[in-house]
C-alpha cells in the first residue's frame, strides 16, 4: 500500500505539473524576447531622423558576436569574452538631427543570463575606463551598474553611458559639433532608455519538456514502484518456519500442550 500510494502521488503531481507547463509556458518568463530588437531601443528626442548607415566605422541593425567584437580596438580579445559571457545577439540604432550636427547612437546586447551580461559589462568597464581621468567620467547616479565617459576629438563633443539591466547591456552615445556639452542630453536619453529596458528577456520556459515525455516517465516510475512493492509484499508474507514436532520420549505437560526441551517448556503447536 505504501508503494502504491507513493506512485499514485507521483502520477497526480506529475499530471498537474504537465498541465501547468502546457497551459502556461510563458508564466515564468519575466519578458519574452522580442523578435524585433528595435523595440528595446528608446525613441530619439524630437528633431532626430533615422540615420542611414553610411559610416563604415559604425554598424547599425542586427549585431552578431563578430560585429560586437569589432566595436573594440582589439576584436581578437573580445571574441572569447563574448563566447564566455554567452552573448546571443545585439542591435544598434542611429539618428541625426536635421542639421546633421548631432548624432545619437544606441545599442543593446543580450546574453543568456544575468551572470553572462555582468561578466561582459565588467570587462567592458575595465577596458573603457583604463586611463580615463575622474574629470572625464560621466556616471548616472540613479543606475547602479553604469559608467560613462565624455571626450572631445576633432572638434566633436562626445558623451556616452553604458549600463547593465538584467541580461541586457545597453549603450547610449551622443556626438555633436555644437558648442554645448552633450552631458544633459545623454543623461536624459539614458534615463528614458533604462525605463523602457525590460528587467530580463530570458525565456525560462523556452524549451518546456513535452507533456508526453513527462507522462511516460511517470508511468515508468509507477511500474517500477508497483514491482518493488509486490516483491516486498511477497518477501514479508512468507510463512514463518514451524517448530519441529515433539521429540519421542520428551516430557510433556498433563494437558499435552507443552513439552520440555531440557531448558524450557515449549508449546507443542506453533503460536501464531
Amino acid at each position: 500500500m505504501l508503494f502504491r500510494s507513493m506512485a499514485l502521488a507521483l502520477v497526480t503531481e506529475g499530471l498537474l505539473v504537465a498541465t501547468i507547463t502546457s497551459a502556461t509556458p510563458a508564466a515564468a518568463s519575466s519578458g519574452p524576447f522580442p523578435a524585433d530588437m528595435t523595440t528595446l531601443l528608446a525613441p530619439p528626442p524630437s528633431g532626430y531622423a533615422v540615420e542611414s548607415n553610411d559610416d563604415a566605422t559604425i554598424q547599425l541593425g542586427p549585431l552578431d558576436s563578430d560585429a560586437v567584437a569589432n566595436v573594440h580596438s582589439d576584436p581578437s580579445w573580445w571574441g572569447p569574452i563574448l563566447l564566455a559571457s554567452q552573448f546571443t545577439r545585439g542591435f544598434a540604432g542611429g539618428w541625426r538631427t536635421a542639421d546633421q550636427g548631432t548624432e545619437l547612437l544606441e545599442s543593446v546586447y543580450a546574453f543568456k543570463s544575468w551572470k553572462g551580461a555582468l561578466l561582459y559589462w565588467n570587462e567592458d568597464e575595465a577596458y573603457d575606463l583604463d586611463g580615463v581621468s575622474a574629470a572625464d567620467r560621466l556616471d548616472d547616479p540613479n543606475i547602479e551598474y553604469s559608467y560613462g565617459v565624455r571626450y572631445r576629438e576633432h572638434g566633436t563633443e562626445s558623451a556616452w553611458i553604458e549600463f547593465l539591466k538584467g541580461n541586457l547591456v545597453v549603450f547610449v552615445m551622443i556626438r555633436t559639433t555644437d558648442s554645448a556639452a552633450p552631458d544633459a542630453v545623454v543623461l536624459s536619453q539614458v534615463s528614458t532608455q533604462y525605463y523602457i529596458t525590460p528587467n530580463s528577456t530570458i525565456e525560462y520556459w523556452s524549451n518546456p519538456l513535452p507533456v508526453t515525455q513527462i507522462i511516460a516517465a511517470l508511468i515508468a516510475c509507477l511500474i517500477i514502484c508497483t514491482g518493488l512493492g509486490f516483491m516486498l509484499m511477497r518477501a514479508t508474507s512468507r510463512p514463518r518456519p514451524v517448530r519441529p514436532s515433539v521429540p519421542q520420549g520428551a516430557p510433556t505437560s498433563p494437558d499435552g500442550l507443552w513439552w520440555y526441551d531440557g531448558r524450557s517448556w515449549v508449546p507443542t503447536k506453533p503460536i501464531r
